[in-house]
């Protein structure tokens, strides 16, 4: 005999088997890096309408032979990556991103880049830096650190909470935006940008707390000796 499934037990098994896959976030590891060296863009893209991206074979901070990214612009200056960046930065508690900026462009207030680092979450929503921070046009590397803590971070589109985005980015997002206050979309900025050299920087859990965890397991064991 043929047996009949309740259908709002097949509605509950679809719901949770989604809300598991919509917590599947694969982990940022600590100190990833992408450095451009094996001639490719390493992901970074600045979608189908921007500037195409160039790998440049010398020139970044380590000098010849050094690789980096230039992002050129006519509109907008951007570029984000949807494959090793997307994903949950508190697994490893990756709360910082260093990067090495070089702004080539000639010496006038309108070149002058400020930037910000942007996560996107699964649903659209922004966080971007609450500060931006300058890359001055003296054609010279300049290693940025962005945080990534709430504290540091503006929400300019609707939609996901902090936690949600931070365990689980859609995207990250480097853009010049020179706004008194952070924007949902940047600024204009007519040029070019070299980036390289970006680095996922994992904090240090507080001493503190790795003691209590320490003292915590110490005591398990003892117990469980004791029982035995």
């Amino acid at each position: 005999m043929r047996r009949v499934v309740p259908l709002f037990l097949v509605s509950g098994f679809v719901l949770i088997a989604a809300c598991g896959f919509a917590r599947a976030a694969t982990p940022i590891p600590a100190s990833q890096k992408d450095t451009f060296q094996d001639g490719t863009a390493d992901n970074w893209t600045n979608g189908p309408s921007g500037d195409p991206l160039q790998v440049i074979a010398n020139g970044g901070p380590a000098g010849a032979g050094d690789q980096y990214l230039k992002i050129t612009s006519s509109s907008h200056l951007a570029t984000f990556n949807l494959t090793q960046w997307a994903g949950d930065y508190t697994a490893n508690n990756v709360m910082d991103i260093g990067v090495d900026f070089l702004n080539p462009n000639a010496n006038t207030a309108d070149h002058i880049a400020m930037m910000r680092i942007v996560l996107f979450g699964q649903s659209g929503s922004r966080w971007t830096s609450t500060n931006a921070v300058t890359v001055p046009t003296d054609n010279t590397w300049h290693h940025l650190v962005f945080s990534l803590r709430q504290s540091d971070l503006t929400q300019v589109v609707a939609g996901d909470t902090y936690a949600s985005v931070i365990g689980n980015a859609e995207r990250l997002m480097f853009r010049h935006d020179n706004g008194t206050i952070p924007s949902s979309g940047g600024t204009p900025f007519f040029g070019a940008l070299g980036i390289d050299n970006v680095t996922a920087i994992a904090t240090p859990e507080p001493v503190g707390l790795i003691w209590l965890i320490a003292i915590a397991t110490s005591l398990r064991r003892r117990r469980s000796r004791l029982s035995a």
